[in-house]
This record gives structure tokens, sequence and C-alpha cells, in this order.
């Protein structure tokens, strides 16, 4: 479970928030535990750990957040718990989503489980993922952090692991649960009122599995970058955009586009790419995140 976050924009602890008579994390560890063989909460420090324990059973685990040689944030966060625990397969969900269902979060393990996929999350009919809810294999995924830690030490995004591993599966959120506020993040505090949505529509399409053509434009983009050619890279990140934006998933197709910006910002096919982009997201539902292509 990730709880490193510093709730900035909500204006306070939002995991001791109070929804129907539970602090939020109280609520989503009820959900998660019948699970999990092993249910480990991930956080910054000893201080924040005991303050969560308030909240929690008694024997409750914790792992320090350790994530700093990847960088800062939940995509580093899931690189520190993977590097320990990679061996096994592991469920991330972050702690901040008090409306979450433990039916939902069974039936996506069970489509994960009979998958060939390395790494699954949740996707909305808006083509946002929920990247903050991976499934990783396990091992599978470990196999990649000496590659992707050699060639780029960071971990930005906590999405760049549907993006690098080599067979990502994708399930529709309505294959999960009729309930859109399910998988809702509290936020902003107005948010325990009116949850905001990733999209409008749960997402009623097939299941999807993503491997091929954007893996290896993924790949080739961090290569490059490694190497210092600039523009390459940017050429590689732009064309895994595109096939991404084709694909209906506008937020891996921004963070790809993310990726290219900051390698080549004014460079004429990034900013042909950028327009297109923006024009696609502008006329899908969409939240927040996906429309900021910075990142």
């Amino acid at each position: 479970m990730l709880a490193g976050g510093d709730s900035r924009r909500f204006g306070g602890d939002k995991l001791a928030a109070v929804v129907n008579g539970r602090s939020v994390i109280a609520r989503v560890v009820a959900r998660v535990a019948p699970l999990a063989s092993d249910l480990v909460v991930s956080t910054t420090s000893i201080a924040r750990a005991r303050q969560l324990a308030r909240h929690l059973p008694r024997d409750t685990d914790f792992r320090l957040d350790r994530s700093s040689r990847w960088g800062a944030g939940p995509g580093a966060a899931i690189a520190g718990v993977l590097e320990d625990y990679g061996n096994e397969s592991v469920l991330f969900v972050p702690a901040d989503i008090p409306w979450v269902e433990t039916r939902a979060l069974d039936r996506f393990l069970s489509h994960a489980n009979v998958s060939s996929a390395d790494v699954a999350a949740p996707f909305w009919g808006s083509g946002q993922t929920e990247h903050l809810v991976q499934w990783h294999r396990s091992g599978e995924i470990v196999r990649l952090l000496p590659w992707r830690r050699r060639h780029a030490p960071r971990v930005r995004r906590a999405s760049e692991f549907l993006r690098a591993a080599p067979r990502t599966l994708l399930v529709p959120v309505g294959a999960l649960t009729n309930r859109p506020k399910s998988f809702s993040h509290l936020t902003f505090r107005a948010d325990l009122r009116h949850p905001s949505l990733r999209g409008q529509n749960v997402g009623s399409g097939r299941v999807r599995e993503l491997a091929g053509a954007p893996k290896a434009r993924y790949r080739k983009g961090v290569d490059a970058r490694s190497a210092g050619r600039v523009h390459e890279a940017a050429d590689a990140f732009v064309a895994e955009a595109r096939w991404y934006d084709r694909a209906g998933l506008g937020l891996l197709a921004a963070h790809s586009l993310a990726d290219a910006m900051d390698l080549a910002g004014s460079q004429p096919n990034v900013v042909v790419a950028r327009r297109r982009l923006e024009r696609a997201l502008a006329r899908r539902p969409t939240d927040r995140e996906t429309v900021n292509l910075a990142g």
C-alpha cells in the first residue's frame, strides 16, 4: 500500500480523514487485507509510520520508502518495493482510495493471474489508466530494473512500469465494478463530498494486452536518451505517444509525449505531436492529470 504522499493539495492528512466513520487508510486496509498473504504499508519515515499506525491494526507491517535512489514520488516508491519484494507477485494500491471494493480488486487479480502479462492496471472508458493500482507478476519486472537503473536512474511516473514491461494488461474498470467512484482518489478536501472521477464512464471495453511496438519505442527512447542522442530519443517517445493516442490511451500518450518534451520541447515533430494530442484529448472526457502534458 502506497502511503508516502504529503497531502499538500488536500490541506491536511488525507489518510486520517474520516469517511463513513473510519479513517481513509483504515478503510483501504480493510478492503485489501482479505486478498493479501502479506500486506505492507510503504511510507516515508518512522514518524509517518507511527502516525498511520494509530489508525491500523497493531500487527500492520510498515516499510520505510528508501526510494531516493530512484527519485521521489509513487513511481520511485514502486521501484523500491520491487527491489525488496520482486520475487513475489505484488499488488500496489494507493492508500487514498477509500471507496475501493474488495470484490473489484479480486476481479482485477483474477484477470491478471490468468493472463500472460508482466504488469496489469485498470483503465477507464476515457482512456485513463489507473496506474497507481498495479499488479506485477513474480520476478518479471525485476529483470528490467537493472536496465532501467543503468539507462535512467530516476522513475518520474508510476506509468513507466506500464510502458516498460514487455506485456501490459489493461482491464476496463467496467469489468471490475459498476461504481465509478470505486477507484476515486482523494486529492482535494472537496473530494470527500464529490469524488473526482477518472472518466465519465467506467469503461465497458475488452481487456487489452499491450506488447510489441509501443514497448520497443519506449526502450529505444530510454536507450537513446542514456547515450545522449536527444533527437533520436525524442522521436522514439513521440512515436510511442502516437501509438497510445491511436489506441485511445490518453494518459500513456501524454506521459510518453512529456518525455519527448523534456528532451526536445521545441523540436518541430514534438510540437506537432503535442498539438495533435492536445486536440485529441480535448475531444475526450478526461481528468486534470491527463491534460497536464508536462506530467
